[in-house]
């Protein structure tokens, strides 16, 4: 079932999402994802690193405090 927003109509399905990448509290990076509904598709759209984080490495951890 889709849910319907307040003025009645279905709401569109998102064109892309993004994240924020921080350390310490500072932005150092921002990730994209564009959709395209009709091909079905997911690509990168875009992906930014602050200079001095560049070629440091990444760990991330999920929900759930795996690696």
């Amino acid at each position: 079932m889709v849910p319907w927003n307040q003025r009645g109509r279905r709401p569109e399905p998102p064109v892309r999402l993004c994240w924020m990448a921080e350390n310490g509290g500072a932005v150092v990076g921002h990730a994209q994802l564009d959709f395209d509904w009709r091909n079905g598709n997911v690509v990168p759209g875009r992906v930014a690193i602050a200079p001095g984080m560049r070629g440091r490495g990444c760990r991330i951890n999920d929900s759930h405090g795996r690696r």
